[in-house]
């Protein structure tokens, strides 16, 4: 598959949208709460105000199949600026270390060397694929329902 990864605009909302629907339909399992469409295109909106998305299309078809949202913030504590990756979704189907590196290169691009954070919640431990593009075990998320 030939993909064109890209910085997503407002106009790109309506396609993020229905990736966003396609990552619900993946986390059913967690018993997260369904997508409300007004509010997740009001989300949409505001995190291309605070920070970026990154998009995976496919030449062939030109359909999204990825997607990568982060922001830069400063430390709580520091001057120091970070990058925080707050959630990446491919679907199944396109799902490999080389989609997952990629879109992380765009990260790296963006983020000009500050330090990388990503927190996640899916319950399907990562911890070997993090490492092996360098990231390094800083704690758990844990969950009280």
């Amino acid at each position: 598959m030939r993909t064109r990864f890209f910085q997503a605009e407002i106009t790109d909302i309506s396609r993020v949208m229905e990736l966003c629907e396609n990552f619900s339909q993946d986390m059913q399992s967690l018993n997260y709460p369904a997508v409300d469409k007004p509010t997740l295109e009001n989300f949409l909106i505001k995190w291309l105000g605070m920070g970026k998305i990154i998009l995976a299309e496919n030449l062939e078809d030109k359909q999204l199949v990825g997607m990568l949202l982060f922001y830069k913030t400063r430390y709580y504590w520091s001057v120091e600026k970070v990058t925080v990756i707050h959630v990446m979704y491919v679907k199944p189907e396109n799902r490999g270390y080389k989609m997952f590196k990629q879109l992380l290169e765009m990260v790296k691009q963006v983020s000009k060397n500050t330090t990388i954070t990503w927190s996640t919640t899916t319950k399907i431990n990562e911890d070997k694929l993090f490492e092996k593009v360098g990231f390094e075990k800083m704690g758990n998320n844990w969950r009280l329902n």
